[in-house]
């Protein structure tokens, strides 16, 4: 599993941690940047929000995923720019897949942005 690195402001600060905001901490937040750096092998990562969205996220794809924004990558003497599907049939996590090939190493930023409709 890749490093899954968080960085959350207002009243959070979350800055370079690899824990997520806690459910009580993700109440006030509405957007976080997930910093992930993938290694060849590595085919999953999970985006830890804890929003605890409605069952009913899924059908309206939230939360909202802006990414990958590429940091490092590819590296490992590599071209291949990763494809990435994301499962958010979880209402407290992300998870982002990608194929575990050579050239697919790097470090990418995804950006979690909660639903508007959640109270904030």
């Amino acid at each position: 599993m890749p490093t899954v690195t968080y960085f959350v402001g207002g009243q959070v600060q979350i800055v370079g941690s690899t824990t997520p905001p806690t459910g009580a901490q993700a109440v006030t937040v509405p957007k976080m940047t997930c910093q992930v750096n993938w290694a060849i092998a590595d085919t999953q990562a999970w985006l830890t929000h804890n929003w605890g969205l409605g069952a009913s996220a899924p059908s309206f794809y939230d939360p909202e995923i802006i990414g990958p924004l590429p940091i490092q990558g590819p590296v490992g003497g590599g071209t291949n720019m990763p494809f990435f599907s994301f499962d958010v049939t979880n209402t407290n996590v992300v998870k982002v897949n990608k194929l575990g090939v050579a050239g697919t190493d790097g470090t990418y930023n995804f950006i979690l942005r909660r639903p508007h409709s959640t109270g904030l």
